[in-house]
């Protein structure tokens, strides 16, 4: 749900961002920046649909199964660069300019996700 939930939040952000939070007449829907992205993501997840649904249904389950291998390795990979770079911009004097506060908004972030996952793992599973 999360995953799909992504385009129309963005958009919802997108337009409330453009109107500077406010809901007056002459901002809205005209000037919005589209997030792109967000409904290539959505034709991925549409084509992923396809691709599951004719391999069930015919003889496409190898070429499936060994698409997705494929695209999930491509995937790490990427993800792996992009993590690495990151990484390799990381200074401690960043860390110092940044002062404590985005360290404490990250473990409470953490603390929200790992105690309001479990709760809901128990309320719903």
């Amino acid at each position: 749900i999360r995953v799909m939930m992504l385009a129309p939040v963005l958009l919802c952000l997108s337009v409330i961002v453009r109107s500077g939070g406010s809901t007056a007449k002459g901002n809205g829907l005209k000037n919005i920046t589209i997030p792109w992205f967000a409904f290539y993501f959505m034709g991925v997840i549409l084509l992923n649909s396809i691709l599951m649904s004719l391999s069930t249904s015919g003889g496409w389950n190898d070429i499936y199964t060994e698409f997705t291998k494929i695209i999930n390795l491509i995937g790490t990979f990427a993800l792996t660069m992009a993590m690495t770079s990151i990484g390799l911009d990381a200074t401690f004097a960043k860390f110092k300019q940044s002062g404590l506060r985005p360290f404490l908004l990250a473990f409470f972030i953490y603390i929200w996700l790992v105690v309001g996952g479990n709760i809901l793992i128990r309320l719903f599973y």
